[in-house]
């Protein structure tokens, strides 16, 4: 999991005014995405594993594509033409800033009054029929990564609104909005990379986390928990397999290992990794094609041994997942252990969790308005049964001893 934003865009400017006499900048990492240096590599294993990850259509070219909805029935189409960088700049500060629970509630409708358009248009796109966010898979890391803001910006305002109305005791404008900003959080979360499942997670935590404060309160009571149940229900039935965002990261990085035969190493790694690595630089800007070949194949065996191993429940990966960072720590590797791999543990946890979190709350909900009791025993995370603690005012569901949800009853 890297750093959000590449320097494409700088790069296409400082292209521009060196003039035409070859290809651009954008021609170049364009022309990556076929894994040729990799195919032709004298490296024992390496064309074998491409052409195995081509069987499995991974490779970024296979991955890529148009997405070929308007803004007129795609979310994430919508909201690109609503917001831009400077928009995200400006107001995402003050968003997170207003969303905080210290946060006066005058200050908040007074942002919203003068940001109601800019809201109400957020709110319509989230509305539309599909959500799919152009990934841009055949750009690798160099492909704008804005979508991920755009996501953050669109859940957060309607939270935002959420909570403006639920200060006005409004609780159908409360719910609309928290159920829009759940559709936008699970769409993100389906996308095949690992920085938009992460982020996926942390804002659809965002959203529950709000509604427990409504519960609490009592502004909503059974008919809201009847309906945040089903689109919580409706989410588990589509949720993404972890092979999604392994099967995306991995072509990613396909992508990267061309960039490094390119001559491209000082545009992958950002001023963050290089401050970070210290001294560690030189051994990559050394690494010999024999270095950077081995380092490839390696980190491919890792993951087609994580992908694989994302067909079984979580808790039953664990010697899998310790199997494939070992293939890569060991060696160690160069490139796969100091850049590309070292989060994905990580980031497969949160997956994890978030579905674990997801499951209790339905069974939460089940047992604190009286709906019909979800098919969920044992935890995703950790693999014990859940404990639902039916207390005389509260249900609260434990996972081992973290309290994932605790709600008051709800029967009215």
């Amino acid at each position: 999991m890297r750093a959000k934003h590449r320097p494409l865009l700088a790069a296409l400017w400082v292209a521009a005014i060196a003039g035409c006499g070859g290809p651009t900048f954008e021609e170049r990492v364009r022309a990556i995405a076929t894994p040729n240096g990799a195919l032709n590599s004298a490296d024992p294993e390496l064309p074998k594993l491409i052409r195995a990850v081509e069987q499995q259509r991974g490779l970024p070219l296979q991955l890529s594509g148009t997405v070929a909805t308007s803004g007129e029935i795609n979310t994430a189409k919508a909201l690109a033409a609503i917001y831009n960088p400077a928009l995200h700049v400006k107001l995402a500060p003050t968003v997170a800033e207003l969303l905080l629970p210290t946060a006066a509630p005058k200050e908040r409708h007074k942002f919203l009054e003068e940001h109601r358009q800019l809201v109400k248009r957020t709110a319509d796109a989230a509305d539309l029929p599909r959500c799919v966010f152009e990934i841009g898979h055949e750009l690798g890391f160099f492909a704008s990564m804005y979508y991920l803001d755009d996501a953050s910006m669109a859940v957060r305002l309607l939270l935002l609104r959420s909570l403006d109305a639920a200060a006005k005791k409004d609780r159908p404008a409360a719910l609309a909005d928290v159920l829009r900003a759940l559709r936008v959080s699970h769409a993100l979360s389906r996308e095949r990379r690992v920085e938009a499942r992460v982020l996926a997670a942390s804002l659809r935590y965002e959203s529950l986390d709000l509604t427990t404060e409504y519960f609490s309160t009592g502004l909503w009571r059974r008919h809201e928990a009847d309906q945040l149940y089903g689109a919580l229900r409706e989410q588990l039935t589509d949720w993404p397999a972890d092979s999604r965002m392994l099967i995306g990261e991995r072509a990613t990085v396909i992508h990267a290992y061309e960039a490094l035969r390119a001559g491209m190493l000082q545009r992958i790694v950002t001023l963050e990794e290089r401050r970070r690595l210290g001294d560690r630089i030189k051994a990559l800007e050394s690494a010999t094609r024999a270095e950077l070949d081995a380092d490839e194949a390696r980190y491919l065996r890792a993951m087609q041994r994580l992908i694989i191993a994302s067909e079984s429940p979580y808790p039953r990966r664990a010697a899998d997942i310790g199997a494939a960072m070992t293939e890569i720590n060991s060696t160690p590797t160069l490139f796969a252990a100091t850049l590309f791999a070292k989060d994905l543990p990580a980031a497969i946890e949160t997956a994890a969790l978030d579905r674990a979190t997801v499951e209790a709350w339905t069974l939460a909900l089940a047992a604190a308005a009286e709906l019909i009791p979800p098919p969920f025993g044992e935890s995703p995370l950790t693999g014990k049964p859940f404990d639902v603690d039916q207390g005389a005012e509260r249900i609260t569901v434990y996972d081992g001893k973290e309290a994932l949800v605790s709600l008051p009853l709800l029967l009215q």
